[in-house]
């Protein structure tokens, strides 16, 4: 049970043991474990008559209590995350290749993903998909420290004000004691984050970002998949 808000931690106790002081733990539920083998399809196309495709490139990331975690947020703040990152800027803006892009990093308690989100035009998904995987190769070996330093600053801006509305604090507490039995402040997360270094991004990008565990899904009318798959390099 996790609680933030006006409250006295006596008092909470005291109504969770009348609550709850009689029950039972629970046997931990039986789930499948990751084996970190890619063994799918890794490009499926979904045709559907819209005037829009919708596609979804994404690679393998890291766990919760992965080191590279929170370097891998940093990669995908720089990557996707907002209207400054690389792929707006340059897919959507510069190129006009995506009406909408952006990514997003998950962590799970055995594996993780990096995920690109994108809405194009059908009849230039090749020059989209393209424009994307470039951008996976330019990162791993450029990195400014501009780029990294507002990363950093959108990082920790993002996770203060969050920290505003009580429900993420009764989240943020909970989700760490019941998932690594251990609570992270605020400060030693920033700290973290504070000493990310750029060859520490271009390490995981190089790590992470490769044609080998590049997957691509694609809903939208799109009948083609020889051309995307050479772009995979499957």
């Amino acid at each position: 049970v996790s609680i933030a808000g006006n409250i006295e931690h006596d008092d909470v106790q005291d109504a969770i043991k009348q609550a709850l002081g009689d029950s039972i733990p629970a046997n931990k539920p039986v789930r499948f474990t990751n084996s970190n083998k890619m063994q799918g399809d890794r490009l499926n196309i979904e045709f559907r008559d819209t005037e829009q495709a919708h596609l979804c490139l994404g690679v393998p990331g890291v766990s919760l209590f992965h080191p590279d975690r929170y370097t891998i947020d940093l990669l995908n703040t720089i990557l996707g995350s907002g209207m400054s990152s690389r792929l707006f800027t340059e897919v959507r803006e510069q190129q006009g290749l995506a009406y909408d892009i952006h990514s997003h990093a998950d962590h799970f308690t055995d594996s993780g993903s990096i995920i690109i989100h994108a809405g194009v035009d059908p009849q230039r998904i090749d020059s989209a998909v393209a424009a994307i995987i470039d951008q996976l190769f330019q990162i791993q070996d450029n990195v400014s420290h501009d780029e990294l330093n507002k990363a950093k600053e959108l990082v920790k801006g993002r996770l203060l004000l969050g920290m505003e509305n009580n429900q993420n604090v009764a989240s943020w507490l909970g989700a760490q004691e019941m998932l690594s039995n251990r609570i992270l402040t605020i400060e030693e997360v920033t700290s973290i984050v504070e000493a990310t270094t750029i060859e520490d991004i271009k390490r995981v990008a190089q790590r992470f970002m490769t044609n080998e565990v590049v997957n691509l899904a694609i809903v939208g009318p799109v009948k083609t998949r020889e051309s995307l798959a050479k772009l995979l390099k499957l």
